[in-house]
């Protein structure tokens, strides 16, 4: 919000803030925010894969978690 604060006075575009030609829009335009200057990213994982990640990321946790454990008894 602050960028755009920023430019909107001079209507200055940059990554966060554009503008359009209102000539462009046809008769179906859509004014919904979606940044020309972002690529949206899909995840097309499935609901199995997002939890196997989630479990694979809960391990790993779990690991460094055990690790920290033992650097401070050590330090005790």
């Amino acid at each position: 919000l602050q960028d755009f604060l920023a430019l909107q006075k001079p209507h200055a575009d940059s990554e966060n803030s554009w503008s359009i030609d209102i000539a462009s829009l046809g008769n179906d335009y859509d004014l919904s925010v979606k940044n020309p200057h972002k690529v949206e990213e899909v995840d097309e994982r499935t609901p199995r894969e997002i939890l196997q990640s989630i479990h694979e990321m809960q391990e790993e946790s779990s690991q460094i978690i055990d690790n920290l454990k033992e650097l401070l008894k050590a330090e005790m």
